[in-house]
């Protein structure tokens, strides 16, 4: 699976985050539906999937994210499965870090 490191997290800041499919998708294929799922890659959390604020928006070859809370210090593995107009699925991977305080 393909993996990408997000800009981390900000404890108290809701952030969106995309998966980009365009280099996987075939001429003319496009996505359908999208989710996505949540693991605690270091550190502790025992919901990870609680990081996941509503669900995966489809735009294009894209598919969007919003994350909320988190725990302090953790990194998450975030991973995004998509299909698409032809029955085919593709996923994306990415890592995912909370940290204290604004990092954009």
């Amino acid at each position: 699976m393909n993996r990408v490191v997000f800009q981390a997290k900000p404890l108290t800041e809701d952030v969106i985050r995309v998966f980009d499919f365009t280099s996987l998708l075939a001429e003319g294929e496009t996505l359908a539906a999208a989710v996505v799922d949540v693991d605690t890659f270091s550190g502790v959390d025992s919901s990870p999937d609680a990081i996941l604020s509503g669900n995966a928006t489809v735009d294009g070859p894209r598919v969007s994210q919003e994350f909320t809370g988190g725990t302090l210090g953790a990194t998450y593995t975030v991973t995004c499965i998509a299909g698409t107009c032809n029955d085919q699925q593709h996923s994306l991977g990415a890592y995912l870090a909370v940290v204290r305080g604004a990092t954009e």
